[in-house]
């Protein structure tokens, strides 16, 4: 695992927090290089249509990899807009945007399940937003931490964890 692919806080102040859950650089990099070499291995290869295959097999693993690589969630709890988004991004553009209002986000957990965690918002109407998959990055307890702790400080936030 590498430092820059854990979840992590980029801003913490009294009226905003911003958390970056960045590209699973990992995982992305070996697509990327499997694709490469597997690749590389079906050209070699003194078969019939070979270039085709090779293309057929190599292009969706590689193409995988270069998502993985260019994907990022970004989560802003704002208490100036009364607002918690969060934008997510694949191959570097913005998808779906998911906007609440911030007094409707009751608490932030992390669900674990078979070895991996998943990062997860609880609304007041029990709606479970979870930002990305269940991971092994890192990060999701601290950036948990300090969503709660950043609710306990609102005034119009919801309710935190039992």
């Amino acid at each position: 695992m590498f430092a820059s692919s854990v979840m992590h806080v980029v801003e913490s102040t009294p009226t905003r927090l911003v958390i970056l859950d960045p590209p699973y650089y990992l995982g992305g990099g070996i697509l990327v290089l499997i694709g490469i070499i597997l690749g590389a291995v079906l050209l070699n290869l003194r078969i019939q249509n070979s270039t085709r295959v090779a293309m057929i097999v190599t292009i969706p693993i590689f193409v995988a990899g270069i998502g993985a690589l260019t994907s990022q969630t970004t989560m802003t709890f704002s208490r100036e807009t009364g607002t918690a988004s969060i934008q997510r991004h694949w191959f570097g553009i913005p998808r779906n945007k998911i906007e609440v209002p911030l007094d409707s986000v009751r608490y932030a957990t992390v669900q674990t399940q078979r070895g991996s965690r998943r990062f997860a918002i609880v609304l007041s109407s029990g709606r479970v937003l979870a930002p990305g998959s269940a991971t092994t990055q890192g990060g999701e307890y601290d950036v948990t931490n300090a969503i709660n702790d950043f609710l306990k400080g609102s005034p119009q936030a919801g309710q935190r964890q039992p």
